[in-house]
C-alpha cells in the first residue's frame, strides 16, 4: 500500500500509568489518524518500532551506533508516512525514552505534542505498584479485573510521591518547549467527548465522536477498594503536599 508523508506529525509525551495506551488506541480508531504505542521502548518487538528498524540489517545496526541522530531521523521519516486518507500520525514517547537523538529531531522538526498527565499522583503511584505486583498492565474487553488489593509502604511513600512530582515537572518543562496541548487522564474520564474534541481539533482532523474504550478499566476509582492499608496512608500524608490527593 502506498504511503505518503502526512500533514500532521505528533507525539504523545507522557509517563507510565496515565491512561496513555487507551488514549493512543482511541486516537488510532479515528479514520484520519494513525496512532502508535511506545515505538522507542528498547524491548518493543513490533515490526514498525525503532528497535525492529535497527535490527533490519547490519548496516542499520552500525548506523544506530555510529550515527544515532541520522538513524532516528530515517526511522521517523518512515513512520510519519501513511495511506491515503490519513492526515495525522503519532506515537507515544515516554519521559524515560527521550534520548539526545530524539530530542535533536524534535527540536529540528517541531512535531505537534500532546502532554498527557495524571493530576492525582497518589493514584498514579498506586496504579504503578498494582501493575508491578500483579504483572498485569492492561485488560482487554471481556477480561475480568483483579480483585486483590495492594499495600503501600508508609516509610517510602512520601519519597516516591516526591520523585513522581519531580518527574512530572521535568515532563512539563519539556512539554513547554514543544508547545504541547495539555490533556489530563481525569478529563478523559469525566469529560471524554469534550476532551477528545479538543484533541481532534489540535490534530486538525475531522470532528468525530471518540470510538468506544478499547481496553477495560483495570483498577477501581476508589482508593479504599484498592489500597489495603489506606488508614496508614492517610496518616502518612497528613499535612503533606499530597494530602489533597486522598479521597475525601
Amino acid at each position: 500500500m502506498l504511503r505518503t508523508a502526512v500533514t500532521t506529525r505528533f507525539l504523545i509525551w507522557t509517563t507510565q500509568r496515565t491512561g496513555s495506551t487507551v488514549f493512543w488506541r482511541t486516537l488510532d480508531r479515528h479514520p484520519e489518524i494513525e496512532g502508535h504505542g511506545e515505538m522507542f521502548l528498547p524491548t518493543m518487538t513490533r515490526e514498525d518500532s525503532y528497535p525492529a528498524f535497527v535490527a533490519r540489517s547490519a548496516w542499520a545496526r552500525l548506523e544506530a551506533r555510529a550515527a544515532p541522530t541520522r538513524s532516528v531521523r530515517r526511522y521517523l521519516a518512515e513512520l510519519y508516512r501513511a495511506p491515503s486518507g490519513v492526515t495525522a500520525v503519532g506515537f507515544k514517547l515516554m519521559y524515560n525514552h527521550l534520548t539526545p537523538p530524539l530530542a535533536s529531531w524534535i527540536a529540528r522538526e517541531h512535531p505537534k505534542g500532546i502532554h498527557l498527565v495524571r493530576r492525582n499522583l497518589l493514584k498514579l503511584m498506586v496504579s504503578r505498584v498494582a501493575a508491578e505486583q500483579r504483572g498485569l498492565y492492561h485488560l482487554e474487553p471481556g477480561e475480568a479485573p483483579p480483585s486483590d488489593r495492594v499495600t503501600l509502604d508508609p516509610a517510602t511513600l512520601l519519597t516516591r510521591l516526591e520523585k513522581i512530582a519531580a518527574e512530572l515537572e521535568r515532563g512539563r518543562a519539556f512539554a513547554e518547549t514543544l508547545g504541547a496541548l495539555p490533556v489530563a487522564y481525569e478529563d478523559l474520564v469525566a469529560q471524554r467527548d469534550a476532551t477528545y474534541a479538543r484533541v481532534f481539533e489540535f490534530l486538525e482532523v475531522t470532528p468525530s465522536a471518540p470510538a468506544p474504550e478499547p481496553l477495560r478499566k483495570i483498577n477501581p476509582d476508589s482508593l479504599s477498594e484498592l489500597v489495603a492499608n489506606l488508614d496508614e496512608v492517610r496518616e502518612t500524608l497528613r499535612g503533606s503536599a499530597f494530602e489533597s490527593h486522598l479521597e475525601p
